[in-house]
């Protein structure tokens, strides 16, 4: 994809110039106002590696599935927060389409108690390139038990690791 305001274009595992010609291996190439070699150039915006599950000592993190709709309807019924308010379930029908619509990519991300596999929220990872937009939702009845943080640490560690993120920011409300 084209980097705005930058002066190279990246694909996968090639590197050309905005002009097309293709770069050798031993260059640099210029990214918002460093240099990267290729290697580096690729790995940080090389496509998105898929979601793996993600365990803590109390969650698991991974994709969304079919059996996370009645979970995810419990706290998406009457949203607490007002940013989730668009997201409104009105039944398990709604839920569950919802749940099919999130299990689609990586972006959204089910957190699940290990002990008994329930649904008690969710986390976000939007990317735009290196950056992330992050955020959660989670069920209150699980509320001051320490998931929200437990949750987020490992996906951060996740991003910055795996996924090689440079910058993480979120909106509070």
């Amino acid at each position: 994809r084209w980097l705005v305001g930058q002066s190279v274009w990246l694909a996968p595992y090639r590197v050309e110039s905005a002009a097309g010609a293709h770069r050798s291996c031993g260059r640099r190439y210029s990214i918002r106002n460093k240099l990267l070699d290729l290697p580096t150039a690729l790995k940080r915006f090389a496509p998105l590696k898929p979601m793996n599950t993600i365990e803590t000592e109390r969650l698991v993190l991974r994709r969304f599935a079919p059996q996370d709709a009645a979970g995810l309807f419990a706290y998406l019924q009457a949203p607490i927060a007002s940013c989730f308010l668009s997201l409104t379930l009105a039944d398990l029908n709604d839920a569950a389409r919802a749940v099919a619509e999130r299990g689609a990519d990586d972006k959204s991300i089910a957190v699940c108690l290990r002990s008994t596999g329930q649904l008690i929220g969710d986390l976000f990872a939007e990317p735009e390139g290196d950056t992330f937009s992050v955020g959660w939702n989670f069920n209150p009845q699980y509320a001051g038990r320490g998931y929200a943080h437990e949750a987020a640490s490992a996906l951060f560690a996740d991003l910055f690791t795996r996924r090689a993120a440079r910058r993480l920011y979120a909106y509070v409300e």
